[in-house]
């Protein structure tokens, strides 16, 4: 995913100079890479980490008075992030896979009362959006099988599936 970062800001800027920053994953202490990052200041950092790094590296930057644009891609999208993240992750920007979660669009609303009927205690998320979109796209597949539903026929239907709009996600 990273190396796509360059390309896809290149459309935007032909000027814009990108810099990977490999860590290891699970990597608890922040601290010298955000001071290193914060030194060489740079307009945006991109994060293409788990969230709790996502976390523990913006609040870093936040004890660190460093403060550019974040962004990040949407497996890290989840209201869960945002409420843990605080005011480290104030005004991060995401690609999305999904429609917004707040969009009037007729399926991203069947979302929102399907979670308000079945799971009243929970926010709409972008996480829970995409499974709903995906769950969206297995029974429309289930729905073009006639004959025994096993492994062969799901994966020829999922197979054949041509231009299925979910109205979330794009086009299958």
């Amino acid at each position: 995913v990273a190396v796509n970062v360059e390309p896809g800001a290149k459309t935007i800027s032909a000027n814009v100079s990108v810099e990977l920053y490999p860590t290891k994953y699970g990597t608890s202490d922040y601290s010298p890479i955000a001071l290193d990052i914060a030194n060489k200041k740079p307009d945006a950092v991109m994060f293409i980490l788990a969230q709790p790094e996502i976390i523990r590296i913006t609040k870093e930057f936040h004890s660190q008075g460093f403060k550019p644009t974040f962004y990040t891609y949407s497996p890290s999208v989840a209201n869960s992030m945002l409420e843990l993240g605080g005011v480290g992750l104030e005004g991060i920007r995401s690609v999305s896979y999904t429609a917004p979660v707040t969009s009037d669009a007729p399926a991203v609303k069947e979302y929102r009362d399907a979670l308000a009927k079945y799971f009243p205690s929970e926010k709409p998320d972008y996480v829970s959006l995409t499974s709903f979109a995906q769950t969206k796209i297995v029974i429309e597949a289930l729905s073009r099988i006639s004959g025994p539903i096993n492994r062969k026929s799901l994966t020829d239907a999922m197979d054949g599936m041509t231009s299925y709009n979910s109205g979330i996600i794009p086009t299958v």
